[in-house]
């Protein structure tokens, strides 16, 4: 099974001498334990697959590895280098493993081959194709990884570090507003996924020092201070990455990246609209206080929750009003999406939408 592709440049060039390093090299041959900076595993079934990624920073839990009707074979290789870790993997049979990553850390993954579902709860938070890479800070809630069939792909985990030695952005003042702007994904989490130009370039380099800083080991030289001036480098990329995708909107004018706890509460709002949750019950889904769920709402969406709330539920309406069947009526379908008081509701929609709700439904009953 080859592990990357054969297609020509400097990171999967760094990546097949990864790969071929870790072959060599690992302690104690394939599934090796002791010693050294490299692992190499060669995997046949869940229990070898959690083996594997064990150690790796944050919790994991193989839900499948393999098809029951296909053989399952992946390669796996492990490098740490201070406080980074590099791994790669490249499979044969679909997988599907639930994982958090430490709070001391933060995640890149680069898809070599196939795409990747990233969940939360069932409801997906992400997908990434081949080339894309996807950056995740996660305390909780776990997240659910699923992988297609012939597969391949490579992580870093970065240490966040204790204290910089340099500055982003070249001023204080700016370094302090990315510092802050940073926080609420520290917090709360985020993932986002697609191409990055800046990590395309930067992480074939950072493969490649921490390969000659690992030989250097190996023969007994203490680059303690390499490994961590590698993990900061590698943080700083993550920082400056978070900064450019934080800015970006939509057609909408709504931030794109946002804080995965708001997120898990805006997926469960947008599912369960109709039964008119409790901003109480979409912290607790979030796992928030409502305290800090309003202040992401407010920060991010420029509204309240109770606000996100109702505008879905008047959406909702206005869909089901625009698209009722022969007989249907306007209390019928209002009190479908847990509307009680008929004159409120009334006013609210008109007040949205410019218009009564018998009157979006008569002109549909009128074509």
């Amino acid at each position: 099974m080859t592990s990357t592709s054969t297609a020509a440049s400097p990171l999967l060039a760094a990546i097949e001498r990864f790969t071929t390093a870790a072959r060599q090299r690992s302690a104690g041959g394939p599934n090796g334990r002791s010693g050294g900076p490299f692992r190499h595993y060669s995997v046949t079934n869940a229990r070898e697959f959690l083996s594997a990624i064990e150690g790796a920073p944050g919790e994991h839990r193989v839900v499948s590895a393999g098809d029951p009707h296909a053989d399952f074979k992946s390669e796996m290789y492990r490098l740490r280098a201070g406080n980074v870790w590099f791994g790669h993997y490249a499979s044969q049979g679909r997988w599907t493993v639930d994982f958090s990553v430490d709070a001391d850390y933060l995640t890149v993954y680069h898809i070599l081959r196939g795409t990747r579902t990233f969940s939360v709860a069932g409801v997906p938070i992400a997908t990434a194709r081949a080339g894309d890479y996807v950056f995740i800070i996660n305390r909780s809630p776990m997240f659910q990884l699923s992988a297609p069939d012939g597969s391949a792909g490579f992580m870093v985990y970065i240490r966040i570090p204790e204290a910089q030695r340099f500055a982003l952005g070249g001023r204080a003042r700016l370094d302090r507003q990315a510092q802050a702007d940073m926080q609420s994904y520290l917090e709360h989490g985020f993932v986002i996924a697609g191409p990055s130009p800046l990590w395309g370039i930067h992480l074939s380099y950072a493969l490649s020092y921490a390969l000659d800083v690992a030989a250097l080991v190996e023969r007994g030289e203490d680059l303690t201070t390499a490994g961590g001036l590698l993990g900061e480098h590698l943080y700083l990329l993550f920082r400056q990455e978070l900064a450019n995708r934080a800015g970006e909107r939509d057609a909408d004018q709504q931030y794109v990246a946002v804080p995965l706890k708001l997120k898990v509460a805006e997926d469960y709002i947008a599912a369960n609209a109709a039964r008119a949750p409790t901003v109480e019950m979409v912290a607790t889904e979030a796992g928030l206080g409502v305290r800090a769920l309003r202040t992401l709402f407010m920060k991010f969406r420029g509204m309240s929750p109770s606000e996100f709330i109702r505008e879905h539920r008047l959406t909702g309406v206005r869909t089901a009003l625009r698209t009722a069947g022969p007989g249907q009526t306007v209390t019928e379908i209002a009190t479908a999406w847990s509307f009680q008081n008929f004159g409120n509701f009334a006013s609210a929609y008109r007040e949205r939408f410019g218009e009564l709700p018998s009157e979006t439904l008569a002109r549909i009953a009128d074509r």
